[in-house]
C-alpha cells in the first residue's frame, strides 16, 4: 500500500542546471504515476482474462499482492529513487553540446554529476509532510505527502456539510476531508454504490438509504459460533467486556464478511471491483453516485487506506505477505479479520454508518424495468419463480441469469427474486402474463426502478479507471 503524495516544482528557478534537474525531476513522477496506473490495468486485465480458472484463491492471491506491492515504497526509497533520476540527468546535461573528442563529453558528464552529488540535499519537515529538494540552499521541489497535498476548493459549492478539497496539482478531482482517530484524512468526494432492492425503494420514495440493521446490539448468531465458522464475536476480549453493544471494530468486521450489515458500502474506485468468488460486482438494481460532502463526516469511514487497518488489527505489511503458503486464512477471528481488510483495500471501500440523506444521491432517475416475485412462505415463492419463468419463456421472454437475483433472506414482504428486462415496456409485458394467470395462481409482485449515474456527471467526479 504506497505512500499517497505529489512533486511540486517551484514556478522559476534562476540557475539553467538546477532547472534541467527540476524539469527530470517532475518527468520521472509523471513517468513513476504512468507506470503504477498501467500496473493497475495489467492486473485488472490478467485477472479478468483468468476468469475460467477454477482456482479462485490463486486469482484473488495474484491479484492483491500485485495491487498492494504496486507503487509501495518508503520515503528512503522515494530518495533512492529520485537519485538515480538525477544522476542519469546530469550526467546528459549540456551533452548535445560540441565536445572536441569523446573523453571531453564525459568529463562534461562526470563534471555535472559530482555537482549533484556535492550539493543536494534533502530536508525533512515531518510535521509539515514535507520533503524539501535542494541544491545547495536552491530548492528545485517539494514533495507534499498526505494532508500537504490538498487545498480548500475556492469557491465552495452549496448546501454542503463538510468543504471541498483539491490537489494541488490536479484541481478536476475533489475531496473531502474526515477525521480517523486523531487524524485528518482525505477521500474522495464522490462515491459509487451498486443498489439493493432496498435502496431503490427508498430513492423512489425520496427517503434516505438506510443500512439493513440500524442497531449496535450484536444479534444472536454474531455472539454464537458462526456457521461454518469457527469463531464467535461474543467471546472476543470488546465484547465481553462491554454486554450491551459490539466493539466498533467487531461492527465492521462484521459488515465487511456479510454477518450484519451495519453501514452501507461504497467504492471510491472506477476501476472494475471484484468480489471474493472471483467475479466482478454489478448491481440488477443498477448504480448511483454518492456525495460525500453532504453525508456527516462523523459517518464516513474509509476502511481501505494503511491508516485504517487498525480496524482489522493488522498491518499493510499484514496484507503482502499473506497467503504464500495456504489458500486462504484460518477460520479464526484473525483470519477473518484479514480476509476483511483484504476485500477492503482491493474494493477501496468507504463505510457510511446506518444512513445516507437522499440529498447525497445523484442519480439519473432511473427506468422502471425490474420485477419482483414474492411469496411470503419460502418453499410457495419458490414454486411462483419456477412457474414465473416457465410462463415468461412459453412467452418467448428470455432472461439471461446476470438478470436475476434471488435474496438469500427474506425481505419484510416475502422470500422474492427479482428480474431485470431491457425496457419498460418488456417489463409490462411480463407482468401482463404473470396478472392473467390470477386467480389460479395468485402471484404478488411488485415493480422497481433501475438506476444509473446522472447524465451530466458532477463537477470534480474523478475519470474512469482511477
Amino acid at each position: 500500500m504506497r505512500i499517497k503524495y505529489l512533486f511540486q516544482k517551484p514556478a522559476q528557478i534562476e540557475d539553467p542546471f538546477n532547472a534541467h534537474l527540476a524539469d527530470a525531476l517532475e518527468a520521472f513522477f509523471v513517468t513513476t504515476k504512468q507506470a503504477r496506473r498501467d500496473r493497475s490495468s495489467e492486473l485488472v486485465q490478467n485477472f479478468i482474462k483468468q476468469s475460467q480458472s477454477p482456482d479462485v484463491y490463486a486469482r484473488l492471491h495474484a491479484y492483491e499482492r500485485g495491487y498492494l506491492s504496486s507503487g509501495f515504497s518508503t520515503i528512503d526509497q522515494i530518495k533512492t529513487d529520485m537519485k538515480v533520476a538525477l544522476t542519469r540527468s546530469a550526467g546528459e546535461y549540456k551533452k548535445s553540446e560540441s565536445s572536441s573528442s569523446f573523453a571531453e563529453a564525459l568529463q562534461k558528464g562526470e563534471i555535472y554529476r559530482t555537482k549533484l552529488n556535492t550539493q543536494l540535499k534533502y530536508e525533512e519537515n515531518g510535521a509539515k509532510n514535507l520533503l524539501t529538494i535542494r541544491m545547495g540552499e536552491a530548492e528545485i521541489g517539494r514533495i507534499l505527502f498526505q494532508d500537504q497535498r490538498f487545498a480548500k476548493l475556492d469557491p465552495q459549492p452549496a448546501n454542503i456539510k463538510n468543504e471541498v478539497w483539491i490537489r494541488h496539482n490536479d484541481p478536476t478531482c475533489h475531496y473531502i476531508r474526515y477525521e480517523i482517530g486523531k487524524n485528518q484524512r482525505f477521500v474522495r468526494r464522490f462515491a459509487t454504490r451498486g443498489l439493493n432492492q432496498s435502496d431503490v425503494r427508498n430513492i423512489a420514495k425520496k427517503k434516505d438509504l438506510q443500512a439493513v440493521e440500524q442497531s449496535n446490539t450484536p444479534r444472536d448468531y454474531e455472539l454464537k459460533t458462526i456457521k461454518d465458522k469457527k469463531i464467535a464475536l461474543g467471546q472476543t476480549s470488546e465484547y465481553k467486556n462491554n454486554k450491551t453493544d459490539l466493539s466498533f471494530g467487531n461492527m465492521i468486521l462484521s459488515h465487511t464478511r456479510g454477518w450484519s450489515k451495519r453501514f452501507i458500502s461504497t467504492s471510491v474506485t472506477r476501476r472494475p471491483v471484484f468480489s471474493t468468488r472471483g467475479t466482478q460486482f454489478r448491481s440488477l438494481f443498477g448504480q448511483v453516485i454518492i456525495d460525500l460532502a453532504k453525508v456527516d463526516a462523523s459517518q464516513i469511514f474509509d476502511i481501505h487506506t494503511p491508516d485504517a487497518m487498525f480496524y482489522f488489527s493488522v498491518s499493510s505489511q499484514d496484507l503482502i505477505q499473506v497467503r504464500k503458503t495456504r489458500a486462504s486464512p484460518d477460520q479464526t477471528l484473525s483470519g477473518e479479520q484479514l480476509l476483511a481488510a483484504l476485500d477492503a483495500v482491493r474494493t477501496r471501500e468507504v463505510l457510511i454508518k446506518s444512513t445516507i440523506p437522499k440529498e447525497a444521491v445523484l442519480t439519473d432517475g432511473g427506468m422502471e424495468c425490474i420485477l419482483g416475485v414474492y411469496n411470503s412462505k419460502q418453499p410457495d415463492a419458490q414454486k411462483f419463480h419456477q412457474e414465473a419463468e416457465r410462463i415468461f419463456l412459453a412467452s418467448g421472454i428470455a432472461i439471461a441469469k446476470e438478470d436475476t437475483e434471488t435474496p438469500s433472506y427474506r425481505d419484510p414482504s416475502g422470500w422474492f427474486k427479482y428480474y431485470r428486462f431491457a425496457s419498460a415496456a418488456k417489463l409490462s409485458e411480463a407482468s401482463d402474463l404473470l396478472l392473467k394467470q390470477r386467480p389460479a395462481i395468485n402471484f404478488q409482485y411488485e415493480k422497481l426502478k433501475c438506476y444509473d449515474f446522472p447524465k451530466n456527471l458532477p463537477k470534480g467526479f474523478p475519470p474512469e479507471k482511477t
